[in-house]
């Protein structure tokens, strides 16, 4: 059964113009032939990657031997398709575009929970308080800035740790029988 994509497409043939329409146009994708006269070689790929960012390039090319056809996977184009398998474009085509949508989804994820997190440790940091959370065995999994210094390690440090790895024993079942205390209080709030 034959594919059908609705598309809207635009040539370019001159680098300026190729430039200049990658802001204007703003194509979902770039089809790029390997052997053009002012689109030519690995060089010129590594630029229109540079370019395009969030935008995947499709390779085309008559002819492309393995190892260059390697070194093009490398500059990180999204597909190499051959002159002699254009049957296969739609799709490719549905393919690079849902790897592009699943990758911008897992980028803005990322960016929501940076964001997130950032504000939460602002939060944190605010308190002139020693702030913290631990898990169920006791490790620390948050920390303030106010924890930093009173152990006078970074965070990343102090994350996985208990008191035993961070202090004398004696001052460490201080602090796990204060955390035990705790952690039965609200075992007790939540169960009555």
């Amino acid at each position: 059964q034959d594919e059908k994509i609705n598309i809207s497409w635009l040539c370019v043939q001159i680098w300026d113009d190729f430039v200049q329409n990658v802001e204007t146009f703003k194509p979902d994708i770039v089809i790029c032939n390997y052997s053009m006269p002012a689109f030519n070689g690995l060089g010129t790929l590594r630029r229109i990657i540079s370019i395009c960012k969030d935008i995947p390039v499709i390779l085309y090319s008559e002819t492309l031997d393995s190892e260059t056809a390697i070194a093009c996977m490398k500059t990180g184009v999204a597909n190499i398709l051959m002159k002699d398998n254009l049957k296969n474009l739609p799709g490719v085509l549905k393919e690079v575009l849902f790897e592009k949508e699943a990758h911008l989804k897992q980028k803005t994820e990322e960016q929501l929970q940076w964001e997130s997190e950032s504000r939460y440790r602002a939060f944190l940091n605010s308190f002139g308080e020693k702030a913290y959370l631990k898990d169920e065995q006791f490790r620390y999994i948050v920390v303030n800035q106010a924890i930093q210094s009173l152990f006078g390690k970074s965070e990343q440090e102090i994350i996985g740790k208990t008191d035993f790895d961070l202090m004398s024993n004696e001052l460490a079942e201080i602090f796990r029988l204060a955390d035990e205390k705790v952690t039965e209080d609200l075992t007790s709030v939540v169960t009555t």
